[in-house]
């Protein structure tokens, strides 16, 4: 089986409501759409995780790697990888934009492999240790008054979660009363994990870390900008409530600094961000050697991404929970034909079909292109 071609459409949908995190707002969602063609018919898709300059992605693929792809073998991905991987150091480290356009091509490449087999992915992992995975709620959000964000969060649980993820970052204080409202109006049978999105010093986030002790908080993610590995650590070993982080990570070398340093309980890399399948399945190995739990990040992805990041979680042993986004995505919520969604109990089912399992929405991906990449 050989590449014979390289399609690329960058994709933007807007939603309908601005959506408000400590550091952003978030009006549209986009991604580079990634279809690798064999001689022998079969299709491998992929997407990357960028919420933003979709078109960014898709010419860093056309001009760079896509000359690598054409008449190669599919089932060479590892070669493939490291050598696009070598070709993207020679133009400035691997992050960003290089790593997050190779991810998508890593995708699509283990798309063609499990439908050229006939399997889905995960079996090319090693098999599936669950067959379902507790998911939590993405998220009440920044913005609306505390009353509206207390029901917001209650509509998560009633639609059948049993941990939600609720923003936070903007003001200690305020942060921490809410976690001790949310506990009196829905008690300590539900988790609750904290979302920061980088915004706090140290010192904040050891006094925010406090209050989530005391009121139980499953994790606090992301409390400090990623740059900052000493002040993890630091902040880990003080608090008894886990940390999370990896979503503003790229590759397996730079979760080996993380995880060498103790900064973190909970690996959260991105399939779509990370270098791909192979690349997160490492970082979740690695993980596991050093006692940590694994939990991808998945919020603003695609379904594709949804789909790749089931496959990955549900066959690797570490696995801690799935993050399933209930805001507003068109991505998520439109580009398949065979949407993945909530399962009673609060789990989700992997899909079962070969390579990712799933089956674009032609319409939807027609209406959503902003612009073909030849």
């Amino acid at each position: 089986m050989l590449i014979t071609g390289v399609e690329l459409a960058a994709l933007r949908v807007p939603i309908g409501a601005e959506q408000l995190i400590s550091t952003r707002r978030i009006t549209s969602r986009e991604t580079c759409l990634v279809r690798i063609h064999t001689d022998e018919g079969i299709v491998g898709i992929g997407d990357s995780q960028r919420p933003e300059s979709a078109e960014a992605i898709c010419s860093y693929i056309r001009d760079i790697y896509v000359p690598l792809l054409l008449g190669r073998d599919p089932f060479d991905r590892e070669r493939i990888f490291h050598e696009a991987y070598t070709t993207a150091r020679y133009r400035g480290r691997v992050k960003g934009v290089a790593i997050e356009a190779l991810s998508a091509v890593e995708i699509a490449l283990w798309d063609v492999i499990g439908k050229a087999l006939r399997v889905p992915i995960y079996k090319l992992l090693g098999g599936k240790y669950r067959d379902r995975l507790r998911a939590y709620a993405t998220a009440v959000m920044l913005g609306p008054s505390q009353e509206e964000r207390l029901r917001q969060f209650g509509r998560f649980l009633d639609a059948g979660f049993t941990a939600v993820k609720v923003k936070a970052g903007r003001n200690v204080e305020e942060d921490a009363e809410f976690l001790r409202r949310l506990r009196e109006a829905y008690g300590y049978g539900v988790d609750i994990l904290v979302d920061l999105n980088c915004a706090l010093t140290f010192k904040a986030a050891l006094r925010f870390g406090r209050a989530a002790e005391k009121y139980e908080v499953y994790w606090i993610e992301e409390p400090l900008p990623p740059e900052h590995l000493g002040d993890y650590a630091k902040l880990r070993r003080a608090l008894s409530v886990m940390v999370a982080a990896g979503e503003s990570e790229y590759t397996v070398y730079g979760f080996r600094d993380w995880l060498a340093r103790g900064a973190i309980d909970v690996a959260q890399p991105d399939v779509g961000r990370a270098g791909g399948i192979w690349q997160v399945r490492a970082i979740a190995e690695m993980a596991e050697a050093y006692g940590i739990w694994f939990a991808p990040h998945t919020g603003h992805g695609s379904a594709i991404g949804y789909a790749a990041t089931l496959h990955v979680a549900a066959a690797t042993r570490n696995f801690l929970i799935f993050e399933l986004e209930q805001i507003e995505n068109p991505l998520r919520e439109g580009l398949l034909a065979n949407r993945v969604d909530l399962q009673e109990g609060g789990h989700i089912a992997v899909p079962e079909g070969p390579g990712l399992g799933i089956e674009l929405d032609e319409k939807f991906v027609e209406r959503a292109t902003i612009a073909r990449f030849k």
